[in-house]
């Protein structure tokens, strides 16, 4: 006669729902309130502010939850890295600051890519990424 397994093991066997914590809610509101993307690191500092002591593995915890959700996208920006940003659905490029390193958004598209395109092939997506120096770090040069 076969056993049933006991609470304690079908309680291990179903996944578990993530937990609302301080520190997921304030890794989520960093994302959500961020003019950009950011680097794991400047997650983890802007965590830091709202929620004091926060890890840098329960960043990286938080964000792949987030990356699931898809609540959050990874963007590889040539010159920047692996970053991530709120998952809006915009389409916008970036501008990337080769002293500092950060990321910023540029809202506008220039648009009629289509023309730059060889005969006969067909464009189905594009990425425009700028680098120079930012006005923080153009001021700070000068």
């Amino acid at each position: 006669m076969a056993r049933s397994p006991s609470p304690q093991r079908a309680s291990a066997a179903r996944p578990r729902a993530p937990r609302n914590t301080p520190q997921g809610a304030a890794v989520r509101r960093v994302f959500a309130e961020a003019d950009g993307p950011l680097s794991v690191q400047d997650a983890r500092e802007r965590a830091e502010r709202l929620c004091p002591g926060i890890g840098i593995a329960t960043v990286y915890r938080t964000l792949r939850r987030l990356l699931a959700e898809k609540a959050v996208a990874a963007v590889d920006i040539p010159g920047a890295g692996v970053l991530y940003e709120a998952a809006a659905g915009l389409h916008h490029h970036y501008f990337v600051c080769h002293a500092c390193g950060r990321a910023f958004v540029l809202r506008n598209c220039p648009g009629h890519l289509q023309a730059m395109v060889p005969d006969g092939f067909e464009l189905q997506r594009h990425d425009i990424v700028h680098h120079g120096l930012c006005a923080g770090c153009r001021t700070a040069t000068a």
